[in-house]
């Protein structure tokens, strides 16, 4: 009779047993370590790790619960999954360009809209974004980094703002090795008490074709780089033609040690008007995967006012950030007002800034575009400023979308209507 009862028993324990869930401590899918790149707890593919394959004919393949089925039951929205969310270029030289597509696909059942993109650096971009992805569709998202003056371990990242209600943030990172194939450093500058020494050169070593400010624009200027090879091969440079080639700049190359020096003399020849005088100077290399690498080259004369920028471009080729600041500072010789903020179009969100009481001849605006998709019309539009001031009653940033293409004129029907932007409360 107890043998009997004692066989009862655990025959009903055993039966219970089969009847209860899964522990979710048995399931791997669980466990600490899941993929980074996707908000769920479940790898790419959907099926929990260790499932025993389909052909096993000792454990069903739907024994263990799924789970993203479960979350599909449980969640409404949109919930988005990367294929990976790091990539790694390895070892790039500085001044490469190096890209990488992410692909991104929403597993929800609602749409996933994108609502803003946030790169870590300006050297960060990517092409334009769809606005939204349809459920159980994907896109790709294309990553660009640009590695001009860069040196050492690389990491930088793209961050989307979307609508999914549990994880809205997606994180896209590069990273890898920057190397400087050359050294370049300035020795000389016409600007410098007898060309500059160890210690006036200081400031201006690392600045190289980038001139600065100055007030006039009547003055000749001079540098002389020293191009010190630090590839670990032979270096043999050839100097390119300067673009653009009726530039106020020329420059020069002569070998100082062969395969491993070079000197590069760069003169500026005035007038320059005011505002900023640009070129580009190009060397050719024998080295593989750094064939060529350029200079920039800029001087500014300054003038009584500047403007930064005093253009936005939003190229519709690539994903735009949403916020811009514009700055407006006068040198006090003649102080002024602004005393009025508007945009050509009516929907912007613009507003000025409080004054910075350490920086008396300053004033600073938040312009915030429409969205991440939004593009310039053809004629363009205008962020304006009205002033107390009488040579500069007005001033004008337009926004553009390739500075490149002459603005189309603005068609009746679409009018010129000014909207206010937000000015701070007086005090």
């Amino acid at each position: 009779m107890h043998r009997a009862a004692g066989c009862l028993l655990a025959l009903i324990a055993f039966f219970g047993a089969c009847d209860k869930p899964a522990d979710s401590s048995s399931d791997p899918s669980k466990a600490a370590g899941s993929s980074p790149a996707s908000n769920s707890a479940a790898p790419a593919n959907g099926v929990p790790a260790g499932t025993p394959a389909a052909g096993d004919s000792k454990v069903s393949p739907t024994s263990q619960p799924n789970p993203n089925l479960r979350r599909a039951e449980t969640l409404k929205g949109a919930w988005w999954e990367l294929d990976e969310n790091s990539s790694d270029f390895g070892l790039a030289w500085s001044g490469q360009r190096r890209s990488h597509t992410f692909l991104l696909k929403n597993n929800g059942p609602e749409p996933l809209e994108i609502y803003e993109m946030k790169p870590s650096c300006y050297c960060v971009t990517t092409e334009r974004l769809a606005a939204r992805v349809l459920p159980n569709r994907g896109t790709s998202v294309r990553f660009h980094v640009n590695l001009a003056n860069r040196t050492g371990p690389f990491l930088e990242s793209m961050t989307l703002v979307t609508n999914d209600p549990q994880q809205p943030y997606i994180v896209m990172e590069m990273r890898g090795e920057v190397r400087m194939p050359a050294v370049q450093e300035v020795i000389y500058d016409s600007s410098l008490p007898g060309g500059g020494d160890a210690t006036t050169l200081g400031p201006v070593r690392g600045m190289l074709g980038l001139f600065g400010k100055m007030k006039r624009g009547d003055v000749p200027l001079k540098r002389i780089l020293r191009i010190r090879n630090t590839s670990g091969a032979p270096l043999f440079l050839t100097l390119l033609p300067m673009f653009p080639e009726n530039s106020r700049f020329s420059a020069s190359l002569k070998s100082t040690i062969e395969g491993e020096e070079y000197e590069l003399t760069i003169d500026g020849s005035p007038p320059f008007g005011e505002g900023i005088t640009e070129a580009m100077i190009s060397l050719q290399t024998n080295l593989q995967g750094f064939e060529r690498f350029s200079i920039p080259v800029s001087v500014e004369v300054v003038g009584r006012i500047e403007v930064r920028p005093n253009l936005i471009v939003v190229n519709p080729n690539r994903a735009s950030v949403l916020e811009r600041r514009i700055t407006i500072r006068h040198d006090g010789s003649r102080p002024f007002e602004i005393t009025g903020l508007f945009a050509s179009g009516d929907n912007f969100d613009l507003r000025m800034l409080p004054r910075d009481p350490t920086l008396p001849n300053e004033w600073r605006a938040i312009l915030r575009l429409p969205g991440p998709q939004w593009v310039p019309p053809p004629w363009g539009e205008i962020i304006r400023f009205e002033t107390t001031d009488a040579e500069w009653p007005v001033i004008d940033v337009p926004i553009i979308a390739d500075r490149d293409v002459p603005l189309s004129p603005r068609p009746e029907s679409a009018p010129l209507a000014w909207q206010p932007g937000m000015m701070p409360p007086t005090p």
